[in-house]
């Protein structure tokens, strides 16, 4: 089990483990996607992707935590993530697509790159 797993890393099992265990990536470097999204760096949106991606992690996940994320900074009217409302409808819409794609990396660099 998951549990298990965790606990034979150490004897102190940090949030940072588990969330490895599960698969999710950083939240930093999800924050960095949409950075790129909000100031149109389309390169850096492709770099913190690919990053990502090396790391292992699956791109199904990466689109679940930038939706969440996205979801959560529109609900909290957070100031930093200056997204056009109508960009992120388009973008939260477009994240649904990438975990029944044929390939579901290429999937998201293509929604990378029309975002950004």
């Amino acid at each position: 089990s998951l549990l298990d797993q965790a606990s034979s890393m150490s004897s102190h099992i940090t949030k940072n483990e588990v969330e490895q265990l599960l698969g999710r990536a950083p939240a930093e470097q999800i924050s960095e996607i949409l950075a790129a999204a909000t100031q149109h760096d389309v390169q850096k949106g492709l770099s913190a992707l690919q990053a990502l991606l090396i790391q292992g992690h699956e791109p199904a996940m990466i689109a679940r935590q930038l939706s969440q994320q996205l979801r959560s900074s529109l609900l909290e009217d957070n100031v930093q993530l200056k997204i056009n409302p109508e960009v992120a409808l388009l973008l939260l819409r477009e994240l649904l697509d990438v975990p029944p794609a044929h390939n579901p990396a290429a999937t998201l660099e293509l929604i990378i790159m029309r975002v950004c």
